[in-house]
């Protein structure tokens, strides 16, 4: 059985179960807080995730590249790691104490209490995003599925006792949240140490500067990137109630998990266009199809069905999510496309074209955010945020296009050779044997 067929279908399907998991987990969210509970909640996680991102200048990514194009081993990632993480996590907790004073309107849609666990969150948060991430570097997609999956069930079992058992509310969340990924940390170290026989190695300026560098260069994409995901939620918490902006959250939550299917193929892709001379174009944009064709597929049923969905999932209180949802699948349809082109991206070192992309999508959506809020409320951010992303997904998509030397059409259109690949990849988690050329 070829490698790449096992990494694809191991990495989708622990996708799709973390996103399964996490939908259940915004489930017990809703049903548990109520639309303002959940409000709160979103608030207090973006504002920990949008400090996190700020500072960590792409880190991530950037030990994720080095690692997979062998420049620096798994030791000296998680050395370097060691250094980078702590003080850029000081120094996103003393700004976020300090913005917490500050006479802003978005630090009265939650407990201080709250702010607190939240600003806890963010070292934690870094060190699990880089570990999980290298597992993939590595070519370990089986430990890397594990702990996706691993993360989410921790998460669920923490709500569950934090706020139905204890009661302990937002809060209690928070808590969750931090105590799984501390146990995702503590593991995936575990693992490095007596699997991969981690050991701790000196720290080389000239190597700190290329890890920093690199990830500099993707700085404004990565942030954006998150920007475009949580904008409407982010304008949200300064001008709209605890309730809207809980409602609001659970749209974009139900709808935009679908991402799993480019997220999952982007963890398989990268570290194989990283390590080739070529870039795999024909990989990336066989995948590109894929991803297309699976998240149109699931987003046609979501919107279709939206209200029964809710209803289930996450109470009658929040029926007006509804019309979100359907207005932002058609942008989320588009996203899940062309967001396969990054990892390409990234991977022939151009970082700086996925960040040119992400900001001027950032940029439309906030203009669009200005304007149409007022007018149409949380339909005007979804809109905004839905023609924020034909927009950044078009420039990914004619990027490619123009260093591949594709033309459009043999980039988006299906062919059999896809559904082929789609068709191996689920039969290989029935055990069946099928070819793929790695």
């Amino acid at each position: 059985m070829n490698k790449g067929i096992k990494d694809l279908a191991n990495t989708l399907v622990a996708r799709i179960i973390s996103a399964v998991m996490t939908i259940a987990i915004q489930g017990c969210l809703a049903w548990f807080l109520l639309p303002e509970g959940r409000g709160s909640y979103a608030v207090c996680l973006i504002f920990s995730i949008l400090l996190s991102y700020v500072f960590s200048v792409g880190s991530d990514i950037s030990f994720s590249y080095f690692v997979s194009s062998k420049n620096i081993s798994l030791s000296e990632a998680v050395s370097y790691s060691l250094l980078i993480v702590p003080l850029i996590s000081i120094a996103a907790i003393i700004t976020g104490y300090i913005i917490l004073h500050l006479p802003l309107s978005f630090t009265y849609k939650a407990t201080y209490s709250a702010f607190l666990l939240a600003l806890l969150y963010i070292p934690f948060f870094i060190f699990a995003n880089i570990y999980i991430q290298i597992f993939t570097a590595i070519g370990q997609f089986q430990y890397y599925g594990f702990m996706l999956i691993f993360r989410e069930l921790n998460r669920l079992v923490f709500i569950l006792l934090f706020i139905l058992c204890l009661s302990l509310g937002v809060n209690g969340a928070l808590l969750a949240t931090i105590c799984s990924d501390i146990i995702i940390v503590a593991l995936s170290l575990s693992i490095f140490y007596f699997k991969f026989s981690l050991q701790l190695t000196r720290i080389h300026l000239e190597k700190l500067k290329k890890i920093l560098s690199y990830g500099i260069r993707f700085y404004f994409g990565r942030l954006s990137n998150l920007l475009n995901f949580q904008i409407g939620t982010i304008i949200l918490a300064f001008f709209a109630t605890k309730a809207e902006i809980g409602i609001f959250s659970v749209a974009t939550a139900l709808t935009m998990r679908v991402e799993m299917i480019p997220d999952a193929l982007f963890s398989v892709i990268f570290p194989r266009v990283a390590s080739s001379e070529s870039g795999r174009k024909d990989l990336v944009a066989q995948c590109a199809r894929i991803s297309g064709i699976i998240c149109g597929l699931i987003l046609v049923f979501l919107g279709l069905f939206a209200g029964p969905i809710i209803k289930i999932l996450f109470s009658s209180a929040f029926l007006e999510a509804k019309s979100l949802i359907r207005i932002l699948t058609l942008g989320t349809m588009a996203r899940c496309g062309c967001k396969v082109f990054v990892p390409y991206l990234l991977g022939i070192d151009h970082p700086g074209i996925a960040s040119i992309s992400v900001v001027i999508g950032l940029l439309i959506n906030v203009i669009l955010m200005y304007v149409l809020l007022p007018i149409y409320g949380l339909t005007g951010a979804a809109l905004s945020v839905t023609i924020n992303y034909l927009v950044s997904s078009s420039i990914l998509l004619f990027s490619f296009v123009y260093l591949t030397r594709y033309r459009v059409l043999e980039v988006m259109v299906p062919n059999k050779s896809d559904l082929m690949l789609l068709k191996s990849a689920i039969l290989d988690k029935l055990n069946i044997s099928f070819s793929f050329g790695k």
